[in-house]
């Protein structure tokens, strides 16, 4: 690592050197804080939920109405933990000329959504790389075939949504009350087992009469509860405690369950809404000159075919990402074959320079 620093150093401008730091951030060969080339600005990390991460979610960078970028979370095999979105900032300012649709105007906030739901916010500058690791915490089904069952995302839900649990006491006298340590015990301001070990909390929510702490997507459907967690009817004061397949979409209670707008904080309620779907790109015809042969190389990055990643190799593959060079010139950076040099693909570049094509 410190040997390919060095040689980053010594072989790179600034200006390249900071523009390669969005893909060597993901596999820790600079560190956490750090610059590319502008305009753009880059958001990357992990989303877990209870500590295990999560995967097969579609994280959103959003602007208004306007998608930036989008990442499913396990596209790139050599970090299958990992979300990284590369997001347009235009040179506009608040009072000066209207930023392009597509891009976001300097030191504004823009949400990070992740299926869908808004989780957090992140204010973004022209040739900024920031790391936004994101806790979901444990999440339900709410509805379909897999009603109250774990989830990561929706794709677990048949029929249903995924939402994030909220934690209510079961029986005792704080029956139906909130707590805040799911399946544990809050001690010495840290949850003691269960789904929220390790994770701060206050000793004041814990249920009285050794009752447990459960996990829940239930709400209650209507009457002076409505919208409130539950775990049975009794907790409803004569309404129904179901799950109603609903979220809220953004707000303060954003990914939890709801059964009307009024039950999300500053946000509103109802079935899950992703990102659109990027129109199809055009497909390039290689010559089949460029068209790696068997017995050649197919090391992601490894633009010569020799069998290694060289650092003018990674050069190559940054101007391609910043338009300043055609494609064709690193076939084997673009391992989707969509014309372009992607943040995963610099990322699986630059992993393979530092433990070989083998490696």
């Amino acid at each position: 690592m410190t040997t390919l620093q060095s040689r980053l150093d010594l072989a790179m401008s600034w200006p390249i050197l900071a523009a390669i730091a969005a893909a060597a951030l993901a596999v820790g060969v600079l560190p956490v804080s750090a610059a590319i080339s502008q305009p753009d600005s880059v958001v990357y990390g992990q989303v877990s939920i209870s500590g295990q991460p999560r995967t097969g979610s579609i994280v959103v960078a959003r602007s208004g109405d306007v998608t930036l970028d989008s990442f499913t979370i396990g596209s790139d095999a050599l970090r299958p933990d990992f979300y990284a979105l590369r997001i347009a900032v235009s040179q506009a300012t608040q009072d000066g000329p209207a930023s392009p649709p597509d891009s976001a105007i300097p030191g504004s906030m823009v949400q990070i959504l992740i299926d869908g739901m808004s989780f957090a916010e992140v204010t973004v500058q022209s040739g900024q790389i920031q790391r936004n690791d994101i806790e979901t915490g444990e999440a339900l089904c709410s509805g379909g075939s897999a009603d109250g069952e774990m989830c990561s995302g929706d794709v677990d839900c048949p029929g249903g949504i995924c939402v994030i649990a909220q934690a209510i006491c079961s029986g005792g006298a704080d029956d139906g009350l909130a707590c805040e340590c799911i399946g544990g015990t809050c001690i010495d301001g840290a949850c003691g087992g269960g789904a929220a070990e390790g994770q701060g909390c206050d000793v004041g929510f814990n249920c009285s009469d050794g009752a447990m702490c459960l996990g829940t997507q239930r709400v209650c459907e209507s009457g002076r509860n409505r919208g409130e967690p539950c775990l049975n009817d009794a907790q409803c004061g004569g309404s129904v405690c179901a799950s109603t397949g609903l979220i809220c979409k953004d707000g303060n209670d954003a990914g939890e369950s709801c059964v009307e707008d009024d039950d999300c904080d500053g946000g509103t309620c109802g079935t899950r809404i992703l990102p659109p779907t990027p129109m199809a790109t055009a497909t390039r015809t290689l010559e089949p000159t460029a068209t790696p042969t068997p017995g050649e190389s197919t090391c992601p990055g490894d633009c010569n075919a020799d069998g290694t990643v060289s650092i003018n190799e990674l050069i190559t593959m940054v101007n391609i990402a910043l338009g300043n060079r055609d494609v064709d010139d690193c076939i084997l950076g673009d391992g989707n074959g969509n014309g372009e040099i992607a943040i995963n693909e610099l990322i699986q570049a630059v992993n393979r320079a530092l433990n070989g094509c083998d490696g």
